[in-house]
Formats: C-alpha cells, structure tokens, sequence
C-alpha cells in the first residue's frame, strides 16, 4: 500500500426486520458459534493490511459491548449509524479523520457477508491501490434477467457485462466521503458507496468474487452461510489436565479461573496454583505443541511472575491463525463449592481468551469420593478445547 493505511468500515447498525427476529440480524449466531458480525470481523481485522476499524451500530445496540472485537486493538471507535446505509458510513467517515488521512483507503464491508475470504480482499487491495479512483468486489450475472410489472414480464435484460456488486468496497477517504456528503446534499438514494463514487462521474474497478460472498437477507441465506463458512473452516480439538493438593496450613488464596474464593486454604504451587487456568493452558499446548506449563512457567515463576493468566496468555500467543470456539471445562472437587462462582469464572476466561461467555461450559463434581480430590484433598480440572481457522 506504499505510505498509505488502509482502514476499515463496517455499517452494522440495521435492525434486519426481514429476518423476523427480535435480535438484529448481524447478532444472530452461525453454527460455529461467532454471530454473524464478529465473523465478518473475524476475518478483517486480521489482515495484516487492515490498519483500523470503525463500526457503525444503532444508538441502542446492546450486543456490540458483549463481543470480543469489541476490545480489539485494532477497534478504532464505533459511531452511531444513520437512517440510510450511507449516513451510518459518512458517520463512520467522519469518525475516521481523526486517525486516517483523506487520501488512505477505506474498505467498506457489509457486516452480514460473513463468508468473505481473506485471499479475495488481498486480491482486491492487490489490484486497487494503484487504480486512481477505487474498485469493488462483484460477481458476473449468470442468470436470465427479467424486467416485471405486475408480476408480468414486460422484457427480458440484456445481461452481458453485468455484475452483481459484493463488498468490500474500496476508496480513497476523502473522495468517498466528498461523494456521499453529496448524496445526502442531493436528498437522494443510493444502495452501495459505488454508487456514489459513480454519481461524482468516476469509473471504478470490477474485481470478479466468489458467489459464496453472501449477504444474509432472509432466514434461508443463514443456513447458506454456514454451508460455505464449513467447507473453508478447519478444526482441531485439545485436551489439557492439571491438578494440585491443598496446602497444609497457609494464607495462601485460593484462585480458580483468576476468580479468589472463600476458601480457608489455598493450592501447593511455585504459582497462584489455578488449576482451571492451567488446565487451559495445556489444552492449548496440545494443540500448538509447546508446553507453556513447565520450564517457560517455572522461569516466570523465578522471575515473581505467579499470576497464572500470565501463562494462559502465553500459550494462547502460539495459536497464531487458530481462533478458540469452545472451552469446555469440568472441575473436581469436594470443597470450595464452585456453582455460585461458575458465572464469575466464565466471564474472566471469556475476557482472557476472547470468545463468548455463552462458548464456555464449566461443570464440577465430587466424583462421589471416589478420588483424592473428591476426598477433599486437592482441585483436579481437566479442559477440551475447539480451535479451528479459515
């Protein structure tokens, strides 16, 4: 991209009545757990090439502050969206200014096309950064075209050089922003940014797409979208253990999942000794290959590092491209009593591990005293995690 940034807007404040849901359609979950937002953003955001993002969201969005991209670095700032798909992204536009210049570029992306692939928006930053006005994603019209008035056929339309425009949709800030302020001068209506850029007079690049850049529209696209989100998606699936004995006599706290509980005693450790977070921690490692717990762990130790998220953090760096889609968890043990806390625990590796509270499952038991640890002599946790990457 040479000197310039290239930034990201996503219009996400549609409220998707034609979905016939309560919840608005970019919130709705996809099968592999995310909502359909965050896959959208998922994929974006983790290009190297994407320097920032502004979302635009409706001023009574409750759902946006629960994802984990909410807190994404890359996050520039959220703005809230228009009457008019094209007043949510001049909001956003707007918003940019203050951390991009007019002539970086800006990817506008529709946050209910959540099958977009990486390799197609490189291709189309690839082929548009030297083009002088900018260009979209579309895809050719294969199908016969009929012009209806009345639910007659009044003509059938030519469809050679056709296409039907996707998004993203690229331009340099300053021009798109120029052409949608005049939209909204003009009072008049406008379906995409091209469409804009074209009412200024200027030709914009075709980059030919895949047909599988769906925009979710009715119920049947969602099931669509999860079709193609599972033949480009790769699983894998770890299992992690750790267990400790109870000290002796100690003021040492009891700490599971980084929560403190009200606990006389606390684990034997060089560490906090929170078998929940160690747990994952080697769930992780046997994915990645490299054991965090051990000698990477005893060196933090030896260093005063002993909060175990410390450690969590670490394993979790060495996923890399690997996205986390479910944490299962089972604790064993006769004593603390873990239901009251099971919320607290969840919403904190929610947080450490960026996923969805409603993606961790915690259960405990006493193993009717079959173990040590049902006996009351320690805290086993044993943890399965799902990973998987485009």
């Amino acid at each position: 991209m040479h000197d310039d940034n290239c930034f990201l807007i996503i219009p996400a404040s549609g409220s998707g009545s034609r979905m016939n849901t309560d919840t608005p359609k970019q919130y709705l979950k996809l099968e592999n757990g995310s909502t359909i937002l965050d896959q959208s953003l998922e994929t974006l955001l983790d290009m190297d090439q994407i320097s920032g993002c502004v979302v635009a969201i409706s001023d009574n969005d409750e759902f946006f502050m629960t994802s984990p991209y909410y807190s994404h670095p890359k996050l520039l700032a959220t703005t809230t969206g228009g009457q008019e798909r094209f007043h949510s992204v001049l909001n956003a536009l707007i918003t940019l200014f203050e951390f991009a210049k007019k002539d970086d570029w800006v990817l506008v992306h529709d946050a209910v096309r959540p099958c977009i692939k990486k390799e197609d928006v490189e291709r189309l930053i690839n082929e548009v950064q030297n083009h002088p006005v900018g260009g979209i994603l579309a895809v050719e019209v294969v199908d016969t075209l009929k012009k209806v008035c009345n639910k007659d056929i009044i003509r059938t339309i030519e469809r050679n050089k056709l296409f039907q425009a996707q998004t993203p949709q690229m331009f340099r800030i300053g021009l798109l922003k120029q052409a949608l302020e005049k939209v909204d001068e003009d009072n008049t209506h406008i379906t995409d940014e091209a469409e804009a850029i074209e009412r200024l007079g200027h030709s914009i690049k075709i980059v030919s797409n895949s047909k599988s850049n769906i925009k979710i529209t009715h119920s049947e696209d969602l099931k669509l979208a999860n079709y193609y989100l599972k033949k480009t998606m790769t699983s894998k699936t770890g299992i992690g253990q750790d267990s400790h004995s109870f000290e002796e006599r100690t003021e040492k706290p009891l700490i599971l999942a980084g929560i403190k509980f009200n606990h006389p005693i606390g684990l034997k450790g060089n560490s906090d000794a929170d078998v929940v977070l160690h747990s994952i921690t080697n769930a992780i490692s046997s994915i990645t290959g490299r054991n965090i717990l051990g000698s990477v762990a005893d060196q933090l130790c030896q260093e005063g590092v002993t909060d175990s998220s410390e450690y969590l953090k670490l394993a979790l760096g060495d996923l890399e491209v690997w996205k986390i889609k479910h944490i299962a968890i089972t604790v064993e043990c006769l004593n603390p009593k873990i239901s009251s806390q099971i919320d607290s625990m969840k919403k904190n590796i929610a947080k450490l591990c960026h996923i969805d509270e409603t993606n961790i499952g915690i259960t405990a038991t006493t193993g009717e005293g079959l173990t040590a640890f049902g006996k009351g002599e320690g805290i086993q946790a044993i943890t399965i995690i799902t990973v998987n990457k485009s």
